[in-house]
């Protein structure tokens, strides 16, 4: 292969790169003087559709300078060696290879060399249309200006396929991807080199210097394609075994010798219909690459520049330039033009083995396609139109502009509606649920776990890590498959893989990533700004409770004559100084010592009353800390238990079990004894002191449930609690 050969030269990338490109330009010189040869007339003549050739131009410099003019028709051509020769029909710069079967191809190329012969022979005569007969000596080579701009765009595409295609190669030379890349890119410039030579011609070139030329130009495409097919076999991952490229190489060279040796015509087009077939092999081979990538963000990257530039660009050339032909149509754009769709199709290829910013790629891939699709379905479903119905242009052009306009494009909207709105979580959808989770998570701890969890629903990474390094702003790094966010409490975190490993992180989710990270801080703020006043609120009504309430309570404790009431004060006075610690809520209390002094408290209380009380307690964490709300609400809650089961109910015993479970760390209090001491639920007269324990034990995140009973059912009274605290939540 190419990779072999050259590598032995053992050059480094830029010294050959200069070697092949000198080498290059040689080859364009020796190609310039070639063309230059032969008898030139200085005309340029276009068929006019059966009557005759018609003078477009005159070069002023060239031999029919003076004696022809621009709109003058020549009929026959005729000169020493014979003639007149008729040009009726001719088409002068024909490429014959749109032609159809070997018999039209090869009559082409006979009366090519009988009209070459003709100009080389000496003087020429012009028979016109208007029955003046003109004498011509034809020039013996032409100048170089007059090959004209087509000869220097030819060579111009066919210098940078080779360029871009060595590019990739010198620097990658042990990557089979890009030894074919190299080696297309050769046959795209030797092809071009051959096409220059026969399709800039005056008028005619000797048959067999044409036949020269036109199998060279085959050959060397038939190089270019069979590589490129091969290219996406290898890239990103091989398919099939070696069987694989060795048919497909031994139907290409079936493919030449056939065309070569000219054995049997083929169905629709001799020499189109296998470069459509080998399209289409491409098409099959690239959506088995496509299925194989699906869990490799960086091949799936690589493998969308393969597709645009060989399946849109080369999907266009085929599209406006070899599928007419084998419909029996006539070609829709020049070769020019399919020229520089080929380029686009190197530029895209070369891009894409050298994996270049592929996470850029998917800002635009659906429109590529889309607009893609949208011109080859209008362009083939004119042509079908014309093959089947048989209809004129103007029936032809109306009747698709209906069908594009009534159904494909409705059709194409909203496919694109609904692949654009599944292939990418929009901000606006993000920031409601965002705004929501911070403001009811509370703290830090709540507010961060939040936030992780906002990052994987939006971008569904296949990992989440988080990491040391303090992350500024949101970025993207490894061509893509990362993407680092800040924390908003943590350093930050990193991200791989976007969407389950389908797709790579793009500058838009650098853009959305930064615009949650800078609600979520706003959001942050408002919280801190609120609770900051909050807290300056409750510290105000801390200080009127102390220094009003306080004092006045204290003052009653002291100068009561009566112990009760001074005992009342003291109560009320203890109640209040748990009221303004709830309200400032800055102690902690270790739960294990809290159940010990409860159950000191209840067993005093119970005792006064004659209630035997049963506490059976679980060994709870030692490092388990209330907060002062928390420690609050719990003993109110279990003190109003008590208070029902003295006051309301008349039971034997009043139990008190305390249980503890590890996973998912969670307290359970149960109170209950054999007495009634409530209402049922369902009874208007329910006691406010139910509904207060309800109410504690929402503040604080637990759940309540009471079951009751009356006397006459059986005398039962149940209050579960159940709290998961936030210190010791998974």
């Amino acid at each position: 292969m190419l990779g072999g050969r050259l590598a032995d030269l053992h050059l480094p990338p830029t010294r050959l790169m200069v070697v092949v490109g000198v080498l290059g330009l040689v080859a364009v010189v020796i190609a310039a003087h070639l063309a230059r040869q032969g008898p030139w007339l200085g005309v340029a003549l276009a068929p006019t559709g059966g009557n005759g050739l018609e003078v477009v131009a005159v070069d002023p410099a060239g031999p029919a300078a003076g004696r022809l003019e621009p709109g003058d028709r020549v009929l026959a051509i005729a000169g020493g060696n014979g003639g007149p020769l008729p040009v009726a029909a001719y088409r002068p710069r024909l490429e014959p290879h749109t032609l159809t079967t070997f018999a039209a191809y090869n009559a082409y190329l006979e009366r090519q060399g009988r009209l070459a012969a003709i100009l080389a022979a000496g003087p020429v005569g012009l028979q016109l249309a208007s029955g003046e007969r003109i004498t011509l000596r034809p020039a013996e080579a032409r100048p170089l200006e007059a090959l004209g701009w087509a000869f220097w765009f030819f060579h111009a595409c066919g210098y940078a396929a080779l360029m871009m295609g060595l590019a990739v190669w010198a620097f990658r030379r042990q990557q089979s991807a890009a030894r074919l890349l190299a080696l297309s890119g050769l046959g795209f410039f030797v092809a071009t080199w051959f096409n220059s030579l026969y399709l800039t011609r005056e008028l005619a070139i000797p048959e067999g210097l044409f036949r020269l030329y036109s199998v060279g130009n085959h050959l060397a495409l038939t190089v270019l394609l069979g590589s490129a097919l091969l290219l996406v076999i290898y890239y990103p991952r091989r398919l099939g075994g070696n069987w694989l490229p060795a048919t497909v190489l031994l139907l290409l060279v079936g493919y030449q010798v056939n065309e070569n040796l000219q054995w049997r015509d083929l169905p629709l087009h001799t020499f189109y219909l296998p470069v459509l077939l080998m399209y289409l092999a491409g098409i099959a081979f690239s959506l088995r690459q496509w299925q194989l990538s699906s869990q490799k963000p960086l091949d799936r990257a690589a493998l969308k520049w393969v597709l645009l530039s060989v399946l849109v660009t080369m999907g266009t050339s085929f599209a406006v330039y070899f599928l007419p032909p084998v419909l029996g149509a006539p070609q829709l754009l020049s070769q020019e033009a399919m020229l520089f769709f080929a380029v686009l199709m190197y530029l895209g290829l070369a891009l894409g083995v050298v994996r270049y910013r592929l996470f850029d790629l998917e800002r635009w891939w659906f429109h590529a396609w889309l607009w893609f699709l949208g011109g080859l379905a209008v362009v083939v479903l004119d042509l079908a139109l014309a093959w089947m119905l048989e209809l004129g242009a103007g029936e032809m052009l109306g009747l698709t502009i209906i069908l594009a306009g009534w159904l494909y494009f409705p059709l194409r909207q909203w496919l694109w509606t609904r692949i654009s709105a599944s292939s990418q979580p929009l901000v606006e959808r993000q920031v409601p649920a965002l705004v929501r989770s911070l403001i009811d998570a509370g703290e830090a701890r709540a507010s961060e776990r939040q936030w992780r969890e906002l990052l994987e629903a939006t971008y569904q990474p296949l990992g989440m890590h988080r990491v040391e390094e303090a992350v500024g702003e949101p970025r993207v790094e490894g061509q893509g498959t990362r993407l680092r966010v800040p924390g908003l409490f943590a350093p930050g975190y990193r991200l791989d893989y976007a969407d389950q490993g389908r797709r790579l992180f793009a500058e838009r989710d650098v853009d959305q990533a930064h615009t949650l990270h800078l609600v979520a801080q706003r959001v942050l703020e408002a919280r801190r700004a609120h609770e900051e006043g909050a807290r300056k609120e409750r510290q105000r009504i801390v200080r009127d409770l102390h220094d009003d309430v306080g004092a006045r309570l204290l003052t009653l404790v002291h100068q009561s004559p009566d112990p009760a009431h001074a005992q009342y004060a003291r109560d009320a006075l203890k109640a209040l100084r748990d009221a303004m610690r709830a309200l400032e809520d800055e102690d902690q209390y270790p739960l294990a010592e809290s159940l010990v002094d409860w159950r000191l408290e209840m067993e005093a209380r119970t005792d006064a009353a004659g209630v035997p009380l049963a506490w059976r307690q679980a060994e709870v964490p030692g490092a388990l800390i209330l907060r002062s709300r928390e420690f609050i609400n719990l003993r109110r809650i279990l003190d109003e238990a008590i208070s029902n089961v003295i006051q309301h109910a008349r039971p034997t015993e009043c139990r008190v079990t305390v249980n503890w479970e590890p996973v998912p760390g969670r307290l359970q209090l149960v109170v209950e004894n054999d007495g009634a001491a409530c209402a049922p639920r369902s009874r208007p007269d329910r006691g406010r002191g139910l509904a207060n324990m309800e109410t504690r034990a929402r503040e604080i995140g637990a759940r309540i449930d009471f079951d009751c009973r009356t006397a006459r059912e059986g005398g039962h009274f149940r209050l579960v609690l159940e709290w998961t605290p936030p210190a010791s939540a998974p």
